[in-house]
């Protein structure tokens, strides 16, 4: 489970892309860095770019990440943009990510693609 972090400065806006599985023990991981590099940039805008990648999450993974992520250091007032290219259940688990972190009281938007995540953040 590889991934990439950088930084599309012309939208100050941290891209993490990640290529295959991975579980909620992973997000931890995968989130250092990019809450780093948001941190110097001066930004709180994210794009989690799954479209090459398989998240192995159960219901309670999910009801888990809003919590796991703060308490790794991501900002509450953050923007986070889910981009997939998940289609039926798959899709589904997306968007009920979306309402977990909604009620959590996080900005969180699941996509199929970049110019409408790019959209969204600004």
């Amino acid at each position: 489970m590889p991934w990439d972090v950088k930084c599309l400065s012309d939208e100050n806006v941290v891209l993490v892309k990640v290529v295959g599985e991975h579980a909620i023990s992973d997000i931890s991981k995968m989130s250092v860095d990019p809450i780093a590099l948001a941190d110097g940039l001066g930004t709180t805008k994210f794009i989690v770019d799954l479209s090459e990648g398989a998240p192995m999450l159960s219901t309670v993974d999910v009801y888990r990440m809003p919590e796991l992520l703060k308490e790794i250091g991501f900002k509450r007032h953050s923007k986070v943009a889910l981009l997939h290219s998940a289609t039926g259940k798959d899709a589904r688990t997306f968007d009920f990510m979306e309402t977990v972190f909604s009620n959590q009281g996080m900005a969180f938007r699941s996509f199929g693609n970049l110019e409408d995540a790019l959209q969204w953040l600004k």
